[in-house]
């Protein structure tokens, strides 16, 4: 109907229009709508709000405080009000946290174990305890964050949470050290 309308502006137009407006009732219409109807007006339009609720089967009035049109700065409350009239769920808010879970590893007894072994070895175990704890790591989704001597520091994003126990596990049994001075990986993960 609106595309059909003449767009000429004149103000005639206006004025014939505006009468429409105002003398049209229907209030006598408004019984027979069945559907859910969502209300929305200012605090100080609560006493004609209420009285049209009277008039609908399934009235819902939603008030906004202030006096005047609701502003377009106002535009998120109310769209909001209208997404939770028909069941729409409302955007996710962007987090700046996530769950990660944090894995820690070192070689149990390393300064004895070294002094056993000499550095020549013991460098040899630490980088197949490293390749070992990598492997884990890409198998399971982790992220090496740091290193420090034997200790081995790594994270799991939440997807990938569970995995740590299975890294956990690889590096706990990871290093076999030699058959005189057997190594053995400490790994915690919270």
């Amino acid at each position: 109907m609106g595309l059909a309308q003449p767009t000429d502006g004149h103000p005639r137009r206006g004025r014939r229009d505006g009468r429409i407006y105002n003398e049209t009732d229907v209030r006598g219409a408004m019984p027979s709508i069945t559907a859910p109807m969502l209300l929305l007006a200012r605090e100080n339009d609560r006493e004609a709000l209420e009285y049209l609720a009277t008039l609908l089967r399934h009235p819902q009035i939603r008030l906004f405080p202030g006096a005047d049109e609701l502003r377009i700065h106002e535009q998120p409350a109310v769209l909001d009000v209208v997404r939770e009239f028909v069941g729409v769920e409302p955007d996710a808010p962007e987090l700046d946290t996530v769950l990660s879970t944090v894995l820690f590893t070192d070689i149990v007894g390393s300064t004895q174990k070294q002094a056993e072994m000499g550095d020549h070895r013991y460098k040899g175990l630490l980088e197949q305890h490293h390749a070992i704890v990598r492997d884990g790591l890409r198998r399971w989704h982790g992220l090496e964050s740091d290193t420090a001597g034997d200790g081995f520091y790594a994270t799991f994003d939440g997807r990938h949470a569970r995995s740590a126990a299975p890294s956990r596990s690889a590096a706990a049994s990871s290093t076999s050290g030699s058959r005189s001075a057997p190594a053995c990986t400490r790994a915690s993960a919270s």
